[in-house]
């Protein structure tokens, strides 16, 4: 079962590694860009600090300190 989940792991990622081989180094402007600037509807003052800035490096024009929400 080991030997398995082992494997799995390993096509995944040169599974993962391919397709980042494929991507171009620029791409068009894309609607999925701004798809979560409406997602979170939260007040901004409620958000947890340390969350927040953790959720900055995958959205940081929602996130960051100087989006503001």
């Amino acid at each position: 079962m080991l030997e398995v989940l082992q494997s799995n792991a390993d096509t995944a990622r040169q599974l993962i590694a391919a397709l980042a081989r494929g991507l171009p180094e620029v791409r068009e402007p894309s609607p999925i860009d701004t798809g979560l600037d409406y997602a979170v509807i939260t007040d901004p003052g409620l958000w947890d600090p340390a969350l927040a800035e953790k959720l900055a490096g995958i959205c940081p024009r929602k996130f960051s300190a100087t989006a503001g929400g």
